[in-house]
């Protein structure tokens, strides 16, 4: 069950930094998910018997496979009706073991600013999630090191 302050739904979100980019989740295709079939930052709700400290890597060890340890907090943002912690971690290498989502990709910024990102596994273009985009946007504006592995 999701955690809510107030109105909005505690989401912790993940900027994954590799030497060659971010690593990025195209969603899946179900219509009863927000953004299916866009490229997104890896992320899930905070449920209610943890912090989004804990939240960001239990997300993504169950999307990723991923053992990541560190992270650091660099913002919390309001987006809608979410309240969303982002994390950035830097990674080596990314082998995702995918268990969520369509596919999964590494991308540099300038690809990622482009708003359309390719799918290896569909060969095909599509679209950032308006959250993944806002949030990215506004991180190379104001805060361009932490996207830069490093």
């Amino acid at each position: 069950m999701p955690v809510y302050d107030g109105e909005k739904t505690l989401i912790a979100q993940a900027v994954l930094v590799t030497p060659k980019g971010l690593v990025m989740q195209l969603r899946d295709f179900k219509a009863d998910i927000i953004d299916p079939g866009k490229w997104g930052c890896f992320a899930g709700a905070v449920e209610a018997n943890e912090n989004p400290d804990r939240a960001i890597k239990r997300e993504i060890s169950e999307e990723t496979g991923l053992s990541v340890s560190v992270f650091e907090k660099i913002a919390v943002f309001h987006i809608l009706n979410r309240q969303m912690h982002v994390y950035v971690s830097q990674l080596q290498d990314a082998q995702v073991d995918l268990q969520e989502g369509a596919d999964w990709g590494v991308f540099s910024i300038e690809e990622i600013l482009s708003g359309l990102l390719y799918s290896q596994r569909f060969s095909k273009f599509f679209p950032l999630t308006f959250i993944s985009n806002a949030i990215l946007r506004w991180l190379h504006a104001n805060r361009p090191s932490v996207l830069c592995y490093g």
